[in-house]
């Protein structure tokens, strides 16, 4: 199955995370697996993928990063159908912040109103990258494989 790992990063950390992803997805025998960097992408690609995870940071007060605003401004205004891709959702926050991954959030929203279908509950990263974080990300990658690959 061709499996896309997206993620929109603006310290690098998101992208530590999606090559976990990735290299978790590959060592599960999944071949078809492609990362990629959300500034990268165009919205109509998308749906040559029938399983998306996507990830981006959360600025502020629930905000969007640079990037993923970018990607979903296109992406919110694009006629794209992802009826026909299923999402797996993951994001970086910091907790002391009124809104936690809120980010995560706002991809919910705009995924949802283009028909894609969320599959399991959001990663949602507290803090940054470490080994425990690392653990996480692979029971989260392995839990929803046996669920939805």
């Amino acid at each position: 199955m061709k499996i896309l790992v997206t993620y929109a990063s603006f310290g690098g950390n998101t992208m530590m995370v999606a090559e976990k992803i990735a290299q978790v997805l590959q060592d599960k025998g999944q071949t078809e697996v492609t990362l990629k960097d959300m500034a990268e992408l165009t919205p109509q690609e998308l749906v040559e993928y029938p399983l998306v995870f996507m990830g981006t940071s959360t600025w502020g007060d629930g905000e969007y990063n640079d990037f993923s605003h970018i990607f979903f401004e296109q992406f919110d205004a694009s006629d794209v159908d992802g009826s026909s891709v299923r999402f797996a959702l993951f994001g970086l926050g910091e907790s002391f912040y009124e809104v936690f991954c809120g980010a995560i959030d706002l991809m919910r929203g705009s995924i949802e109103a283009k028909k894609g279908v969320i599959v399991g509950e959001p990663l949602k990263i507290d803090g940054y990258p470490d080994e425990m974080i690392f653990e996480n990300v692979e029971a989260w990658v392995n839990q929803l494989a046996t669920a939805e690959i």
